[in-house]
């Protein structure tokens, strides 16, 4: 009996981790949930009728987005440095190179925000479309406090 009695909890917890959970439930336990994602690395599917959402931590998110690179390109000219960064269509500007990264990692910022703002257009733009995985990636280097470093840790081509 107290066999069977685990079988049915442990199946049940499964569904759970599988299984959507409703919106509403998902407000009340917030806190768990985003503990579950961020600390414990166990997603959460969210529902709101038919549209599913998947709760992820930020490291996770930086774990499925390691096959993507930042390749930023250092351009100097007589004012200073430029560094572009074709991933995202951006670049930054300094007197030199490390104020052109820091330039460029708050440029991102922005572009992060843009995007966000008009991702119903974006992610279908032909010119933008391709920018949705780095853009994730970017916001969740930047949530785990590691955008300037995989920006500055890039191998960085210098012209």
């Amino acid at each position: 009996m107290l066999f069977e009695m685990y079988s049915v909890y442990t199946m049940v917890m499964n569904v759970e981790a599988i299984a959507p959970m409703g919106v509403v439930r998902a407000r009340k336990d917030l806190g768990r949930l985003v503990r579950n994602a961020a600390v414990l690395h166990r997603p959460s599917l969210i529902a709101n009728g038919e549209a599913v959402g998947l709760l992820l931590g930020a490291d996770d998110v930086e774990d499925l987005a390691a096959g993507l690179s930042f390749n930023p390109e250092v351009y100097q000219d007589g004012e200073g440095v430029s560094v572009w960064l074709p991933e995202l269509e951006v670049y930054g500007h300094g007197e030199d190179v490390d104020a052109a990264l820091a330039d460029l990692a708050e440029e991102v910022r922005e572009y992060i925000d843009e995007y966000l703002a008009e991702i119903g257009r974006y992610r279908h733009a032909p010119n933008r479309a391709g920018h949705f995985p780095y853009v994730v990636k970017a916001l969740a280097l930047d949530a785990g406090g590691h955008l300037e470093q995989a920006l500055l840790g890039s191998e960085v081509a210098r012209s």
